[in-house]
């Protein structure tokens, strides 16, 4: 059975069923509810399945490898996030998101994607062939989709630019020292202080910039569902740091409220093995 799950339809399941739990009860006990799921999914592995592991290993069924990751993406939403660090607005609109948008929509709503420009258009990096319809003889483009780096701004360096991507919308984020290449490649510039965040991502007849509008393009198809709007976030802007204090999950906004993700990894094993102790 576990070999065979759908880690997307099972977040999926959760968040649209829990919502329910946090509107007719309150917020706190959907959270745990959600914990408590969790561990007692990946308790009974360890107890049934894994029962060779090493009490120190953290053991995942391989199917289910994402799962903690994007549970604490699932917490960290507006929806089932701590009452005092969202709005009420913000948090009934998102359970009302959460209840009717699509499986890859609520999976990006829980962990955000981040993508490279600078591999996206490097020249050196695959890329993909035409793909002829037979039926018409019309051809479309099959692009290489660019390695999704972990949400985390750690993982973001400062002479680069990214993509992150979530269901709302793709952000495009510039560093202060994006490198010109890159600026005149996909904004057709020479330097940072010459963009606008107003004025939004260009679509320039160039290889970079066809290869970023390719994998936006792609990225909105795979979703479904809303159009994603595209929106450039300069790095000195107040705009971007709130961005990416919300967006990368795997990050820690305040210690006192709230898990890093190895933390939640460290928190998630001790409760696991508490709970194997106790069956």
């Amino acid at each position: 059975m576990y070999t065979g799950v759908d880690i997307d339809a099972l977040l999926n399941l959760e968040a649209k069923q829990h919502v329910q739990t946090a509107q007719r009860s309150s917020v706190n006990n959907a959270r745990n509810v959600l914990c408590q799921t969790a561990i007692n999914i990946l308790a009974h592995y360890r107890k049934l399945v894994s029962t060779t592991s090493a009490a120190a290993q953290f053991v995942l069924p391989e199917s289910m490898k994402t799962y903690p990751l994007l549970l604490l993406g699932l917490l960290k939403t507006p929806a089932y996030g701590l009452i005092e660090d969202f709005r009420l607005d913000a948090k009934v609109a998102n359970m009302m998101q959460f209840r009717s948008c699509s499986f890859a929509g609520l999976v990006m709503r829980a962990y955000p994607r981040l993508f490279s420009v600078g591999q996206i258009i490097d020249r050196e990096q695959p890329w993909g062939t035409a793909i002829v319809n037979e039926a018409d003889q019309s051809a479309s483009a099959s692009i290489h989709k660019p390695t999704n780096i972990p949400a985390s701004v750690d993982k973001i360096a400062t002479n680069d630019a990214y993509l992150l991507v979530n269901s709302d919308f793709i952000y495009v984020y510039l560093p202060n020292e994006v490198p010109e290449a890159v600026l005149s490649e996909v904004f057709g510039k020479t330097t940072i202080w010459e963009i606008k965040e107003e004025e939004g991502l260009p679509a320039l007849d160039s290889e970079g910039s066809r290869r970023v509008q390719a994998v936006i393009d792609s990225l909105r198809k795979e979703k479904g569902g809303a159009y994603q709007q595209v929106k450039v976030l300069l790095a000195a802007s107040t705009q971007a740091k709130n961005v990416l204090r919300d967006l990368l999950t795997e990050d820690c906004k305040n210690p006192k409220k709230e898990f890093a993700y190895l933390q939640f990894l460290t928190h998630l094993h001790r409760m696991i093995l508490s709970r194997v102790q106790a069956m």
